[in-house]
């Protein structure tokens, strides 16, 4: 399971079926966390809970456990691409959980000190600075993979439906996680740059598609006892995924440029 090399067409190689699985379990997982985060016995507990019950309790900490193994075994197994799904997802978490409190804790800069040390104690293993050297040559190599960081952050938006009440809430999530994984299976199982952001642009627009449909067929304003409105055809969505299209098909053909230039200056 080592780096990538780009291969003869100036692509990144698809990675192999095993570590693409591996590349798409965070975000499967997310899924999951989101599903039990709205079981109702999880958000039954004391407040004065020991840590380790809290962790147990709440899906979402025993989420970042699983990206943070995910994210070590990549440092120890000198960065492959696959380990860029566990960075996104690690960083996202730490940012998302700075000033978050539950059962009594609440946590600020103290939630980035495990991954930090993820990162010390596998470099320690290793005794090289290769893993890291390989992860930052990675994000020159691929500048795709800008676009997967956009995606890990609205796949978060998208798969958590916080404060929402749909009778089908269950499905919606579980569906919306399905188009999320599928879109990052693609975008690692392809080689050039257009065909992998075109897959994530795919992921994205059935969540969007998804996201529509569940505002649409719940009255939530009456639920948050919100003044009645004409139900409309939410463009809000719709007009945000086009601008965010552009900005990730722009990247792409930055990538590809990229790779080019970098093929002219070895055969140089």
């Amino acid at each position: 399971m080592g780096t990538q090399p780009l291969d003869h067409r100036n692509d990144i190689s698809p990675l192999s079926v095993n570590e693409t699985v591996l590349a798409v379990l965070p975000f499967l997982a997310f899924g999951v966390a989101s599903l039990a985060s709205k079981i109702i016995i999880f958000n039954n507990g004391s407040n004065l809970l020991p840590f380790w019950q809290t962790a147990l309790r709440n899906p979402f900490l025993f989420f970042d456990g699983l990206v943070l193994v995910g994210l070590g075994a990549g440092l120890l197994k000198g960065f492959p691409r696959w380990a860029y799904s566990y960075l996104g997802w690690a960083l996202l978490f730490a940012w998302w959980w700075t000033g978050m409190g539950a059962y009594g804790y609440h946590w600020q800069g103290q939630v980035w000190l495990p991954l930090a040390g993820v990162f010390l104690i596998a470099l320690a293993i290793k005794r090289s600075w290769l893993p890291l050297k390989n992860l930052l040559l990675g994000f020159w190599r691929d500048w795709t993979l800008l676009s997967l960081g956009i995606y890990i952050l609205y796949s978060f938006a998208f798969m958590i439906y916080d404060e929402n009440h749909h009778p089908y809430l269950l499905l919606f999530i579980a569906a919306s996680t399905l188009a999320i994984c599928l879109g990052v299976w693609g975008y690692y199982r392809l080689a050039g740059p257009l065909g992998r952001v075109l897959a994530l642009l795919g992921g994205l627009l059935a969540a969007t598609a998804l996201n529509m449909l569940n505002e649409a067929t719940w009255d939530y304003r009456a639920y948050f006892n919100l003044p009645a409105t004409p139900q409309k055809v939410n463009l809000v969505g719709l007009i945000f995924f086009s601008a965010l299209a552009v900005l990730m098909l722009g990247n792409a053909l930055l990538a590809r440029w990229q790779l080019g230039r970098q093929s002219r200056l070895r055969k140089a």
